[in-house]
């Protein structure tokens, strides 16, 4: 399911990229965000970072899927990274998926890539 779920997200951000190449990488991410409500995937803000290093914080609210582990996680975030990687040019990765009952939000942290 991760994997899968990146590559799908790589496309997606490339098509995206190829089809507005003049587009501000925040006009980008808008529009993913769009496609996500559109599917039913749930609600997502995307906040930056202002360093290009640091991590981008993904929230999903109302989201379809619940939880933090296994495919509950790499349903919603591991696409998210992999649209992004195809964004930014740098390999990135979700951490520190959270979800919040309460609230019926799941957050997490994109960041790059630890090379092994």
């Amino acid at each position: 399911m991760k994997n899968l779920e990146f590559r799908l997200g790589k496309e997606d951000g490339a098509s995206i990229r190829a089809e507005r190449p003049k587009g501000t990488i925040s006009e980008l991410i808008q529009l993913l965000a769009e496609w996500d409500r559109m599917a039913g995937m749930g609600v997502t803000k995307v906040t930056l970072a202002e360093e290009r290093d640091a991590h981008i914080l993904l929230e999903v609210s109302n989201p379809s899927v619940k939880g933090d582990a296994g495919a509950s996680k790499a349903f919603l975030f591991s696409w998210w990274a992999g649209a992004l990687t195809s964004l930014f040019g740098r390999e990135l990765e979700p951490r520190n998926v959270a979800y919040d009952k309460e609230r019926n939000v799941m957050r997490c942290d994109v960041v790059p890539r630890l090379s092994e």
